[in-house]
């Protein structure tokens, strides 16, 4: 090979590992850098050595042989250099194909870019508002209380953004509505929520009667001094608005409290002039309980048959008042034996008719799931609002289940919605005038002394029968305040009545008014069977005990009975209890009551009527006791 043609190889060498080092980096291709600069150096050191030959043989024209050895070796270098470039070139080719893959990929990576972006490739709190269009987000795309204060801008708010009903109190923030936010006569009733109207919000003199609702204004609302005679409506004060006792007598016009205002038994002695009852004041059937003295009615003093059962007091009849075998099976009313009378578990199925049980009939929860067949309840079965967002599965409610504006005041978070968020003009107030308060309108007890202008309350502001005894100040009633002739026995006390001497035995039965002789007025026994009216004492009239005694027997043996002892709270002795034997008695037993030997004992005979052995469980007997 020529020295020409080596250098141009070398040159091509150079070329090559030149273009190689420029495009590795372009590759990714360490190997295919590190082989280009290698031919590099080869293609370097052949340029070198096959200009060293040329000085060589320049310098020595007569070195033909050293110069041609310079050239072999030029040549050997030179094939290296065209060896390292071919390997070059297949890296290159290597390289080449990783670039078309990396193309491909870039492809790919396009194709991907302009393809439409699912909600899976967005990373989460990755979308600012710069990525979003304008209005792309709606109604539907916003949940529950996902908007907060923070989100709205303030003053953006008008009255065309708010659903009619959809601001709660619970999106307000403390002081956000301010008058200026407020739309004229926009504030109704329904949209106050309860104590949002303080005193100072109301313009004096601008709370007329019917703002207020019934009952609204209390005690604790009215300024001492504020309820003036003006303020008060005719009728308004009645028995329930005079504190007791605040009613003197200066307040009591003359002649005004007639018999009808006296609170019968409420005049005393001290209260009426000498001689002032008479014999001839005392009008038969005007002798009341409280007339007679406690145990002034006597057995002697009781017609026969003149004690019925409404006139013996529940529970009073002991067993020692009644005669044996006076209780009959047509003694106990029908329907008289109630729960209390029933022992535990003593209605088992059988006992109860089948579709007799109402709902009335079963207890608060008493239907659970386990009692409910699968795919029981539709719609049907559901009441109205009656499935809670307690029932909703975490993300049922999608989009596409809220219609248009369901967006309301409850999808607001609480407190987000302050001043700044409200429009100028979007709320209102209203105030209070001379007769507005009504006695609708009062709390009962509400208007106290204290709240009362001297000389407020008229005879034309008292209700009818509103002044009682319990309003009269001690003294109060003077003998000008009592109409003449209007002061009858009933006004009279136990100790006036007393004190004016009734005879013994004075009184017969035309003087007593029905129901005048009570427990009270009846001495110990005083009432005998000749006073009891044939059929008129009840079940109820009776005295009872009733309860449940626990006993756990021993093992009785065949053929065998014990007696059984347990204990029973309110068994005496000698009580004759009857006997409730438990649903759960073992089959083959026998149980009797039998008469109490100790206080709060049962007693109880228990028979095993078998050919074997049985050991009965703990169980609950039942006694109820008539005395």
């Amino acid at each position: 090979m020529s020295r020409s043609s080596i250098r141009t190889v070398a040159a091509i060498a150079a070329i090559v590992a030149v273009a190689l080092t420029s495009a590795a980096p372009a590759f990714a291709g360490p190997d295919v850098l590190r082989v280009a600069r290698r031919a590099l150096q080869i293609a370097t050191r052949a340029d070198t050595g096959s200009r060293t030959a040329n000085t060589a043989a320049a310098k020595a024209g007569g070195a033909a042989a050293a110069a041609a050895a310079a050239a072999k070796a030029a040549d050997a270098k030179a094939a290296q250099a065209g060896a390292a470039a071919a390997s070059a070139g297949s890296t290159a080719a290597a390289a080449g194909a990783s670039a078309a893959a990396a193309n491909a990929a870039a492809a790919a990576a396009y194709g991907a870019a302009v393809a439409p972006v699912t909600g899976a490739r967005v990373t989460d709190g990755s979308l600012t508002a710069a990525d979003l269009a304008a209005s792309s987000v709606t109604a539907a795309k916003i949940a529950a209380d996902a908007v907060t204060g923070a989100k709205v801008a303030d003053g953006s708010l008008t009255g065309d953004d708010l659903l009619d009903g959809s601001v709660a109190t619970a999106d307000l923030a403390d002081q956000a509505v301010t008058t200026g936010k407020l739309a004229d006569a926009a504030v109704g009733n329904a949209q106050l929520g309860a104590d949002a109207v303080t005193t100072d919000k109301l313009l004096d003199g601008t709370v007329a009667t019917n703002d207020l609702a019934d009952l609204t204004v209390a005690t604790t609302k009215l300024a001492d001094q504020a309820v003036t005679n003006a303020k008060l409506g005719d009728n308004a004060v009645t028995t329930a608005k005079v504190a007791d006792a605040s009613v003197t007598t200066s307040k009591v016009a003359d002649s005004a409290i007639t018999t009808a205002k006296i609170l019968d038994g409420t005049i005393a002695s001290a209260d009426l002039a000498a001689s002032a009852v008479n014999s001839a004041s005392i009008a038969d059937g005007s002798v009341g309980t409280g007339d007679l003295a406690d145990q002034a009615v006597t057995s002697q003093k009781l017609a026969a048959n003149a004690v019925d059962s409404g006139k013996i007091v529940d529970g009073a009849i002991a067993a020692g008042d009644i005669a044996a075998g006076a209780v009959t099976s047509a003694g106990i009313l029908d329907g008289t034996v109630d729960n209390a009378d029933l022992h535990a578990d003593a209605v088992t199925t059988a006992k109860i008719l089948d579709g007799t049980i109402v709902t009335g009939d079963l207890a608060a929860g008493a239907i659970t799931a386990n009692k409910i067949f699968d795919h029981a309840i539709d719609s049907l079965q559901l009441a109205n609002s009656a499935v809670g967002s307690g029932q909703l599965a975490a993300g049922s409610v999608t989009a596409s289940k809220i219609a248009t504006d369901a967006v309301d005041g409850t999808a607001i978070a609480n407190q987000s919605v302050d001043t700044s968020e409200l429009a100028n003009l979007a709320v209102a107030t209203a105030k209070l005038a001379d007769g507005a308060v009504t006695a609708a309108k009062l709390n009962d007890q509400a208007v106290t002394t204290p709240k009362l202008a001297d000389a407020a309350v008229t005879t034309a502001k008292l209700n009818d029968a509103a002044v009682t005894g319990a309003k009269l100040a001690d003294g109060a009633v003077t003998s000008a305040k009592i109409v003449d002739g209007t002061i009858d026995p009933a006004d009279l006390s136990t100790a006036t009545l007393t004190a004016l001497a009734v005879a013994d035995g004075s009184i017969g039965a035309q003087k007593l008014a029905p129901g005048a002789v009570t427990n009270a007025k009846l001495a110990d026994d005083a009432v005998t069977s000749a006073k009891i009216a044939d059929g008129t004492v009840r079940l109820s009239d009776l005295s009872t005990v009733t309860g449940d005694a626990t006993a756990d027997p021993d093992l009785l043996a065949a053929q065998s009975c014990a007696v059984v002892e347990a204990n029973a709270p309110g068994i005496l002795a000698n009580d004759r209890p009857i006997f409730q034997v438990p649903a759960g008695l073992e089959n083959g037993l026998t149980a009797e009551a039998m008469t109490a030997d100790t206080d709060g004992k049962l007693r109880f005979r228990l028979c095993n009527v078998t050919g074997a052995g049985i050991d009965s469980a703990s169980l609950s007997y039942g006694y109820l006791v008539l005395r």
